[in-house]
């Protein structure tokens, strides 16, 4: 699939969907609340809309903004690092996002910031990938740098309604580091403890360890999302 252009946004040309998985991810641009329940219009043209975690979330969500006067979708958000050497906040700007199926969408050639040139390849998984093993296996199989569970889902509607299509991503945890497959179990859709989530905690030190490293990792990616999420809704004149 080739990929489509996204107009420059000057000149009152229409802005961005941005589906956003998570609020905390969605604080990037100001919001986390109320895009939750529906689309949330930004400065410059822009939308947004916080989807939930998974494909079928991020498809409704994207099919929300779609009939938006935007001139492109982006899937917004953190990821987990694959290829070696993407550090905690490292910006992952892909050429492609695939599936383990073999669905491949390329994405839209344009500036996203300062030096940044689009680069690799992320990969759109149904479940998460928890182990050091599974991450080692896509990056090798696929030659991912990086994986997360909706932008493949934001892709798809994006070709289908004609849109231009980015996929804007900050690693959390990376290539060589598992995660607690107990404590994301233990979560909801929108990233909210569930009490099966203190449960784990006191039975287990190990896992209170894993969950303190995740939540500073998630905060040095917090601070590089709304670096990014500047140049997105405020481009250079």
């Amino acid at each position: 699939m080739g990929a489509r252009v996204l107009p420059p946004l000057r000149g009152g040309l229409a802005g961005y969907g941005l589906v956003v998985a998570l609020p905390a991810e969605a604080r990037a641009f100001g919001h986390h609340g109320r895009a939750r329940d529906a689309p949330v219009a930004l400065a410059g043209g822009h939308w947004l809309r916080v989807s939930g975690v998974g494909d079928e979330r991020a498809a409704a969500a994207a099919r929300e903004l779609a009939v938006r006067p935007v001139a492109g979708l982006v899937s917004f958000g953190t990821c987990g690092a694959l290829a070696p050497g993407l550090a905690p906040g490292a910006l992952v700007y892909p050429r492609e996002v695939v599936t383990c199926e073999g669905e491949r969408w390329a994405t839209a050639d344009i500036p996203l910031g300062p030096g940044i040139l689009r680069e690799g390849r992320l990969v759109s998984v149904a479940r998460p990938v928890c182990t050091v093993t599974e991450k080692a296996g896509l990056h090798k199989t696929l030659g991912a740098w990086a994986v997360d569970m909706e932008s493949a889902a934001v892709a798809r509607v994006a070709y289908a309604q004609g849109l231009a299509f980015i996929a804007v991503r900050v690693v959390v945890d990376p290539s060589d580091e598992g995660l607690p497959e107990a404590l994301l179990a233990s979560v909801d859709a929108w990233g909210r403890p569930r009490p099966e989530m203190l449960a784990a905690l006191v039975t287990s030190p190990t896992q209170w360890r894993q969950l303190w490293r995740l939540r500073r990792q998630f905060r040095s990616a917090q601070k590089r999302l709304q670096t990014v999420a500047g140049w997105l809704i405020r481009p250079e004149t």
